[in-house]
């Protein structure tokens, strides 16, 4: 995998002249947007197939060491590190080690659609909101996103579990460490934040790894395991290579120079595409006129999420130019 890795990166065009910049800005957005794509597929698989009703714990260690894997094979990490680095992948990992059991347990509990609006609400959305300036940011667009919302829960009803709002608290909460983690760390290296940020992620795989093992053995995970059956850990197998594959294409997406703004901007398509592919795994509400009221509350929620993160992302260029 290295050495096609290798060949990919000597085929891109070079970033020394203008034209070669743009079109490596141009690959590193389909990039991106291919990364996005492969999650969803891995999780339209789970949901298709029935694995998302099974354990949290033993399904997301093994989607999560196999993703792993391909990812340390791809990044060939180092592991000796400074204590401020490593200190900060812990918190990281083990705070992923709770995000990897809260989605899975909320895809069990709801439509996959309701799972990632409701995220991206409490997440990327709200984390935009902070930084935006104008009343348009600070009370309108939370008023539109809100009555997505609403919207989508109407259409939704009956069909997913309350209590899964919590698992979504949790996932909203390891976002904004997450956040605040790499953001501080990029401002406290001026000069390769960037390296130090992907080396910190990087590094946080192992606790992830060591914790969801620990509770993978503590459950009984070989017994659970062989219970689960053959089909069904060649589809956490599947799911995890195509969750590696998508973080080293996400990866090769930054390293071709993706901007933070252009990454933020493509973030509110995820309601619409797990809409899409809820509906290939068979999620549907339970009338047909329920459509109507689901896909209107995604487009409120997706219109709010690009408009905050445009909002933040010309307060964060006022900001720098004061």
């Amino acid at each position: 995998m290295w050495d096609f890795v290798q060949r990919m990166r000597r085929a891109l065009p070079d970033a020394s002249t203008p034209e070669g910049k743009a079109r490596q800005s141009k690959i590193a957005v389909i990039l991106v947007v291919a990364s996005l794509v492969l999650g969803q597929v891995g999780t339209t698989v789970l949901i298709k197939t029935g694995v998302n009703k099974e354990s949290s714990v033993i399904t997301g260690f093994l989607t999560y060491t196999v993703a792993s894997l391909v990812f340390w094979v791809y990044s060939r990490p180092r592991f000796r590190a400074t204590w401020s680095l490593w200190w900060r992948a812990l918190l990281l990992g083990g705070m992923y080690a709770a995000n990897v059991i809260a989605s899975r347990e909320a895809l069990g509990s709801m439509p996959d659609a309701v799972m990632t609006t409701l995220f991206f609400f409490g997440g990327p959305f709200f984390a935009a909101l902070l930084r935006g300036r104008s009343w348009v940011s600070r009370y309108l667009l939370p008023s539109v996103a809100i009555g997505g919302v609403a919207f989508l829960v109407t259409g939704w009803h009956g069909t997913f579990h309350p209590a899964g709002l919590w698992w979504i608290g949790v996932m909203a909460l390891n976002y904004h460490v997450y956040v605040t983690i790499t953001s501080r760390l990029k401002r406290k290296y001026e000069d390769g934040g960037d390296d130090q940020v992907n080396a910190c992620i990087s590094l946080s795989r192992v606790p992830t790894v060591v914790v969801l093992a620990a509770l993978f053995f503590h459950a009984d995970g070989v017994n659970a395991t062989i219970d689960l059956g053959e089909r069904a850990v060649l589809v956490c197998v599947i799911v995890g290579f195509l969750s590696g594959v998508g973080t080293i294409v996400a990866n090769l997406a930054w390293n071709l120079g993706l901007q933070g703004g252009t990454h933020a901007l493509l973030q509110p398509t995820r309601p619409t595409l797990s809409l899409f592919g809820g509906w290939i795994a068979g999620q549907r509400p339970l009338s047909a006129s329920d459509w109507l009221p689901i896909a209107l509350g995604v487009t409120l929620v997706t219109a709010a999420g690009f408009g905050a993160t445009k909002a933040e992302i010309r307060a964060r260029t006022q900001a720098s130019k004061a």
